[in-house]
């Protein structure tokens, strides 16, 4: 076999490529030919070496695409199927992160209010004389800084 330089961006080069294939290869590719990156190509070839009479030229053609079609219908099933599945992936992590989102958000809420209840408290302590204003200042600012 020639070493015949392929440059992928010609179709002369692609077409001299397919002339010094032997016929065995060529049947190859023409057998799989919804396989081949330049399916056109092979099937001119095809038709040039072995002059195949209409009926079986169009029989091919037909049932490569409907090969063609039934591969590409189960890549849609199967688009479909894992598409399903990643969006209920998607919605489920989805809605566990709201749901601690709003966990926390309570938790916020709630510990506000706690921290403004137990200010209260101090004052009331310091008021009666068990803590002076300096520790109550202190603590004041601790609960404030949370909030």
């Amino acid at each position: 076999m020639k070493n015949i330089p392929v440059d992928n961006k010609s179709e002369k080069h692609l077409i001299q490529y397919l002339k010094s294939l032997p016929d065995n290869r060529i049947k190859q590719f023409y057998d799989a030919v919804e396989w081949t990156p330049y399916p056109v190509l092979v099937i001119k070839e095809f038709q040039r070496r072995f002059q195949p009479n209409d009926d079986e030229f169009v029989d091919k053609l037909l049932e490569s695409v409907g090969e063609a079609k039934k591969k590409g219908q189960k890549i849609g099933k199967l688009a479909k199927i894992r598409g399903l599945k990643l969006g209920k992936q998607v919605k489920a992590e989805a809605k566990k992160t709201v749901s601690k989102k709003i966990t926390k958000a309570k938790r916020m809420i709630r510990s506000s209010e706690d921290n403004v209840e137990l200010i209260k408290k101090l004052g009331e302590l310091k008021k009666a004389g068990i803590i002076n204003n300096k520790e109550f200042q202190a603590k004041k600012k601790q609960l404030l800084d949370k909030i």
